[in-house]
């Protein structure tokens, strides 16, 4: 059940991100470019900033891939290899007891609501 959660929040951060380019669609693709790498790398380092340490092994393994190989067609991935990986994120460190996944991921949701609000307004 706690899995669900996680789909629920990354495809929630997924559609404000969505919304959030549609409501700057007058930008140039390099510009939305620029813009969709600086969310995803600092989303990227706030998922490895709160990942708990104890040998360094699971903050070490975060990855992050961005992808711009088909034009108007924006991707990324972070993942991270560490078999426990999904221990911690479930929970099962005192350092981080709510994940780092979902806790930035809801974060961010929210920080791209308040864009999306002030570019709303200014028009």
């Amino acid at each position: 059940m706690k899995r669900q959660g996680a789909a629920i929040s990354m495809t929630r951060f997924l559609r404000d991100m969505n919304k959030f380019f549609i409501s700057i669609g007058d930008l140039t693709e390099t510009n939305a470019w620029i813009k969709f790498q600086a969310i995803v790398l600092r989303t990227f380092n706030k998922i490895k900033n709160r990942t708990p340490v104890d040998t360094g092994f699971a903050k070490s393994s975060w990855r992050v891939e961005i992808n711009h190989d088909t034009p108007g067609l924006f991707q990324a991935k972070i993942y991270n290899g560490a078999w426990y990986i999904a221990l911690l994120e479930y929970g099962h460190s005192k350092q981080a007891p709510q994940g780092m996944v979902r806790i930035t991921l809801i974060e961010q949701s929210i920080t791209i609501r308040r864009i999306l609000k002030g570019l709303s307004r200014g028009r």
